[in-house]
């Protein structure tokens, strides 16, 4: 049944959302004052048991979300890029098209760290870098393309029912055009070719389909590379 109201009680006498808020603050607390981290296994079951799970409401998952994105520094580095490869990416595209806007930050929080250790990107000082959402600052060292997980940022502009999430979206995919390493400054044409190529292809299937909703979506990340 619906959870989403936090004074539901399911068992003890502390309202359901909250004991799952207290445990993870608990969970939180131990591996920022000890030399432990949350190991592969224990992310997969915990990603497994909210976001993946059909039955968690979205307010379970939001606060999820929220632990996971802002507690990836006290996780195996490993697990980060496994969970991202063989649990996010693989999500149906009705998962990817119900994300809100905390569940988009988590995905690519996990789509940054998983390239970084890929040598996809780099993260970067806040002074080095411009992006126009609320994501860390990046470079890009690889053509995006070939990004894991690249694929997903198209279906999820596409397919997301928040717009908030949809202009998060918009603003990632500029970024992953725009913020490049030095080494890749000779490459910016052929970069963003390729995304309007792709913007593009989409933009004919929707107007074929008569899709103005999806349209007006690609039209937008359209104007935001060309401004």
């Amino acid at each position: 049944d619906d959870v989403a109201d936090d004074s539901v009680v399911l068992c003890s006498r502390m309202p359901h959302l909250k004991q799952i808020e207290l445990r993870l603050n608990f969970l939180r607390f131990i591996l920022h004052n000890s030399s432990l981290v949350l190991s592969l296994e224990q992310l997969q079951q915990l990603w497994d048991m909210s976001a993946a799970d059909a039955t968690a409401t979205d307010a379970e998952k939001e606060i999820m979300y929220t632990w996971m994105k802002d507690q990836t520094s006290v996780m195996d580095a490993g697990g980060i890029k496994h969970v991202f490869e063989s649990k996010m990416v693989q999500m149906s595209p009705q998962w990817l098209s119900q994300l809100s806007k905390n569940g988009f930050l988590c995905f690519t929080r996990f789509f940054t760290l998983s390239n970084e250790s890929q040598q996809g990107l780099i993260s970067v000082d806040v002074t080095d870098a411009t992006t126009g959402g609320d994501f860390a600052p990046f470079q890009v060292l690889r053509m995006p393309k070939t990004l894991t997980g690249y694929e997903a940022f198209w279906s999820i502009l596409l397919h997301a029912s928040n717009e908030d999430v949809v202009r998060e979206c918009i603003n990632f995919l500029t970024d992953l055009c725009e913020n490049l390493a030095p080494e890749l400054t000779d490459e910016i044409g052929n970069i963003r070719t390729q995304c309007l190529e792709t913007c593009t292809e989409h933009m004919r299937r929707l107007l074929a389909e008569k899709d103005t909703e999806r349209t007006g979506r690609c039209i937008s990340l359209l104007e935001t590379l060309l401004s």
